[in-house]
């Protein structure tokens, strides 16, 4: 069935529960599938047919969710967009995906319009305020009839998640209904998520982890989200307490600053259950501090947009090991090989690959990165861990140079092109350099060209009229050569591996 079509049905069990809370106001699950059919209707009129792809921007809002499943609903695709993301980025994923609608913030307006403007052909945009939105209190109590453009389709695309590749150029991760209901379920069963949950939404809806593991997870089954425009400290912390919320998914990056905040120790968790983190290793350091904080488990899990996101958990509290990822989830299965793609002994480092109903369909319209990374039934991930003898998984290290920062995932290629279309610029390389509060940060290695000078921020702000602020290196190093093989390619293992003076970061973080 149709993610959306199971939602709205499901609904109809917790008509005048709470689905969302924000901003102090409570949304009842009917007042949501109703805003939901409100927005069909519209795209059904604006011309939204099955498969047409739409962008759909904005922050963590009740507008997302209503959007999301309309969208859904009348058959087309969701293309979300990051926020953060400049028009020149956005472009690139317009020209991608081919889409023809969108449905934005009106904060995002400038971004959007301008990048609808770079890509050069017509696309049908409708803002939230000028379709009645939630502040305006979109279908208060219009009965929406729900009997058309019903599709049982499980295995049709529902979600195109655009992330840059290796090569800078974007790709379109496709995600069935299935992939993504399969995913969500089980979560639901993993995590204990039912009607009575109350869960925080500060994980960005626009990303694949808090789409699955808080939105479609929770909604599925009648809970309660707390949603949070943006994650800021104070605001997160204030919310746990004020709203009795149950279960906090998080990021290492944002359980740093948790529990590094000055009044931590003065709020009562007594509600709160249990805690998790994805997006990235989570230092066991960090893990024990949370515990002793909060006073309840934290438990970490490992996936990819590609895996809907989730792949494996720890799954219990009493087996769960700090450090490690823990198992595969239900239905999904895992397997570590060698560059032979034979599997390899316990305890020894392979790349895990991954075979299951959550892994995707393919790269959009690129069925040469699609047959890159699956083969045989199973998803090459890139990604290298090693299991212990009881079958818990530990990440170990990544094949290819991707940096993740914040749980964000950054190619170097991508922050390289644009440096190296600053006209001072000769050469350039960006790697990722570890990071105490974000886990790791991008740094640039820039040589330029002869009788050329710049500073630092000179780069860094060149980077940021046309990257998201969090892809700009926080580091930039000049150097007069970059390390390269015999035929020319610059070598970063060696970069990586050079011991650069702590001065030259001191002196950039100024």
């Amino acid at each position: 069935m149709n993610l959306s079509n199971r939602f709205l049905k499901n609904s109809k069990k917790w008509n005048d529960k709470t689905a969302l809370i924000w901003h102090n106001e409570k949304i009842t699950y009917n007042f949501l599938r109703n805003s939901i059919l409100t927005y069909a209707k519209q795209l059904q009129t604006l011309g939204v047919k099955k498969g047409d792809r739409i962008i759909l921007a904005f922050p963590n809002s009740p507008d997302f969710i209503a959007c999301y499943y309309a969208i859904l609903y009348t058959n087309a695709i969701v293309v979300p967009i990051n926020t953060w993301l400049k028009s020149r980025e956005i472009s690139s994923i317009l020209s991608s995906s081919q889409a023809e609608f969108g449905i934005f913030d009106f904060d995002l307006k400038n971004e959007i319009i301008d990048a609808c403007n770079d890509f050069g052909k017509p696309v049908k945009l409708l803002c939230n305020q000028k379709i009645d939105g939630f502040a305006e209190k979109l279908a208060e109590t219009k009965k929406i009839t729900e009997d058309f453009l019903e599709t049982d389709n499980y295995e049709e695309t529902a979600v195109i998640f655009f992330t840059p590749g290796t090569t800078g150029i974007m790709k379109g991760v496709e995600l069935t209904h299935n992939n993504l209901t399969s995913n969500a379920t089980a979560c639901v069963e993993i995590l204990a998520i039912n009607s009575e949950t109350i869960i925080s939404g500060v994980l960005p809806l626009f990303h694949s982890f808090g789409q699955t593991v808080v939105m479609n997870s929770t909604m599925l089954v009648g809970g309660t989200i707390v949603l949070l425009k943006e994650y800021t400290t104070p605001e997160t912390i204030e919310s746990l307490v004020k709203y009795k919320i149950n279960i906090f998914a998080g990021v290492p990056t944002m359980y740093y600053f948790m529990v590094n905040h000055e009044n931590i120790k003065t709020y009562d968790f007594r509600e709160l259950k249990f805690m998790l983190s994805g997006g990235d290793s989570l230092p066991i350091d960090l893990a024990k501090q949370v515990e002793e904080i909060f006073g309840v488990k934290i438990l970490e899990g490992y996936g990819l947009t590609e895996t809907s996101p989730v792949v494996t958990f720890n799954q219990t509290f009493e087996n769960r090991k700090l450090g490690s990822i823990g198992f595969p989830i239900y239905g999904v299965q895992v397997k570590l090989v060698d560059d032979d793609g034979n599997e390899v002994a316990v305890g020894e480092i392979g790349e895990i690959i991954v075979r299951g109903e959550n892994v995707m369909k393919g790269y959009w319209n690129n069925t040469e990165a699609t047959n890159q990374v699956l083969k045989n039934g199973w998803l090459y991930t890139g990604d290298m861990a090693w299991v212990d003898k009881e079958g818990y998984y530990y990440i170990a290290d990544r094949k290819d140079d991707m940096i993740i920062k914040s749980g964000f995932n950054i190619y170097p290629k991508e922050v390289e092109t644009v440096i190296l279309q600053n006209p001072k610029v000769s050469e350039a390389a960006v790697i990722g350099v570890p990071d105490k509060m974000r886990g790791e940060e991008p740094k640039a290695y820039v040589v330029l060209k002869q009788n050329e000078t710049a500073f630092a921020k000179e780069i860094i702000e060149f980077c940021r009229k046309n990257l998201a602020n969090y892809k700009c290196p926080k580091y930039v190093e000049f150097c007069e050569t970059l390390p390269k093989n015999k035929q020319g390619t610059i070598l970063k293992k060696l970069l990586k591996s050079e011991r650069r003076s702590q001065q030259i970061l001191e002196q950039q973080q100024e």
